[in-house]
């Protein structure tokens, strides 16, 4: 599910995972492990990915 959610949107699969736990309204921030700067920058452009409703039930069944 992720991978494909990710293919539709082309963004990376860690995009989607990051912008999924960010979705929830008890999460304020994600910590991320970054070796590089341009990781950084992936990171925090990920806020701009939107994730359908029906996006959302896809991760969430995976992970219930």
């Amino acid at each position: 599910a992720l991978k494909a959610i990710a293919a539709a949107k082309d963004v990376a699969v860690a995009h989607v995972a990051l912008q999924w736990l960010l979705s929830h309204p008890a999460v304020t921030s994600v910590i991320c492990g970054a070796k590089q700067s341009t990781q950084v920058t992936q990171n925090i452009a990920c806020d701009a990915l939107v994730l359908s409703a029906e996006d959302l039930a896809s991760i969430n069944a995976l992970v219930a």
